[in-house]
């Protein structure tokens, strides 16, 4: 396939997810639930609708690939080892190295396999040359790269397991938002869908707020009460129960609207249903800051640009572009570059 012929065939797929989400994938949507309680129906509907918007329109892709020297001489075999954290979290990777013309060895996440599966095999359907760029695998070998996505730990077995291939290892990052202040309750409500969606289980998810000396929380807490949903889920709530019970048992100090605790604290990851945050006086504290921790760091969401910081806008953590690669490393260039 050339590579218009391949775009054509995601563009048409993108075109198919917006027709038949409240269709035809519910039966798919259901079984992804099943497999991982963490999903929602409303959590995959919205991962579907944003790739499909996102990712699988034509005129997005065209763009994107003009940045790269593409060529299908000779494709690589390319392991992909997916997470399973938030639904279809390993789609750019399978469309960045089909689009980049190679041949994916999938190790799908037992914890999401049901959707991605199914998107693969619609594509098949779409135009059934597709077929020969993917493999699924439970163990990846005979491959010439690698991509794998886990925690820090999986990461370190990663770099050894796959020392003698050309390799893109992610581990384990966090998203920041930096609060002036000035932010209206319009922002701080967008704010809380950076937070919240897929129960803060992404790495763009904001798990940690830097906000100026003395910083009120009351008009936040307003502002995010539209998200109060997320107490109902159970897993969540188990979460929200058992980190304010150790809080509590620990006399920490901490702020709670009883579906989100607010507490201090320097480290960036924080537990599910908490979020830390961080006090300072002076901007240019923030930029030095953030800057020495750079590589642990995923986004960084302000109202306005940051000079000395890489910008998110609030409320577009969790809709990224083409062009927004995890551990903020190219992965196209990785692939064209094998």
């Amino acid at each position: 396939m050339t590579i218009s012929e391949r775009i054509d065939a995601l563009d048409r797929l993108g075109s198919l997810i917006r027709d038949e989400v409240s269709g035809a994938f519910e039966p798919v949507i259901a079984q992804s639930i099943a497999e991982n309680p963490w999903f929602t129906p409303e959590s995959v509907k919205t991962s579907l609708l944003t790739i499909s918007s996102e990712y699988l329109a034509a005129s997005t892709l065209k763009d994107w690939v003009s940045d790269y020297d593409i060529r299908s001489d000779n494709p690589k075999r390319v392991g992909l080892i997916l997470a399973g954290n938030i639904p279809m979290v390993g789609i750019h990777d399978i469309i960045c190295t089909f689009v980049s013309g190679h041949h994916s060895v999938i190790k799908f996440s037992s914890k999401d396999k049901v959707l991605l599966e199914y998107l693969i095999e619609r594509l098949e359907k779409i135009d059934s040359r597709t077929k020969a760029y993917f493999t699924a695998v439970e163990r990846v070998k005979d491959i010439d790269a690698v991509i794998a996505t886990g925690g820090s730990t999986a990461a370190t077995h990663f770099h050894y397991y796959f020392s003698k291939y050309p390799n893109l290892i992610r581990k384990n990052r966090s998203s920041v938002a930096v609060l002036t202040g000035a932010e209206s309750r319009d922002d701080l409500k967008k704010l809380g869908g950076d937070i919240f969606t897929y129960f803060g289980l992404g790495c763009r998810n904001v798990s940690k707020l830097f906000v100026p000396r003395d910083y009120k929380f009351d008009t936040f807490y307003e502002s995010i009460i539209d998200y109060q949903y997320v107490i109902d889920h159970n897993k969540y709530k188990n979460n929200y129960d058992y980190s304010h019970a150790i809080y509590l048992l620990g006399q920490h100090h901490f702020l709670t609207n009883n579906f989100l605790i607010v507490r201090e604290d320097p480290t960036l990851s924080s537990r599910i249903a908490c979020i830390h945050y961080e006090q300072y006086d002076e901007m240019d504290d923030v930029v030095s800051n953030l800057n020495g921790i750079e590589e642990n760091i995923q986004c960084v969401a302000s109202k306005n640009a940051i000079i000395g910081l890489p910008h998110t806008s609030i409320g577009s953590c969790q809709s990224p572009a083409l062009f927004d690669y995890a551990d903020r490393v190219d992965t196209m260039a990785f692939l064209t570059g094998l």
